[in-house]
């Protein structure tokens, strides 16, 4: 054989394996990998308990408690009628 031929042997096994792994993760194995991405879009988190204002001695307010919602769509458009729900339930 010459070396050209052995060369190409070597790509096409190369390739072959590559294919072969390719298969088993997004065909085989697609439940695992999928099951694993949607865990990480949703978290819950704990929102610490209000704590009160900070007033001067003068009884100006310098800091207060506010609950911040935030929502992510990750690249995706919101529809507009989910978006009228959430200012209902926000209150904005």
């Amino acid at each position: 054989m010459k070396v050209s031929q052995i060369l190409i042997l070597i790509m096409m096994a190369s390739f072959s394996l590559l294919l072969i792994k390719a298969y088993k993760l997004q065909v085989i194995e697609h439940d695992v990998h999928s099951s694993f991405i949607e865990s990480l879009e949703s978290r819950i988190k704990d929102i610490p308990p209000l704590r009160g204002k900070i007033k001067l001695d003068d009884g100006t307010i310098l800091a207060w408690d506010e609950i911040l919602y935030t929502a992510d769509a990750w690249g995706m458009s919101i529809p507009e009628e989910i978006k009228k729900k959430l200012e209902k339930i926000v209150g904005r």
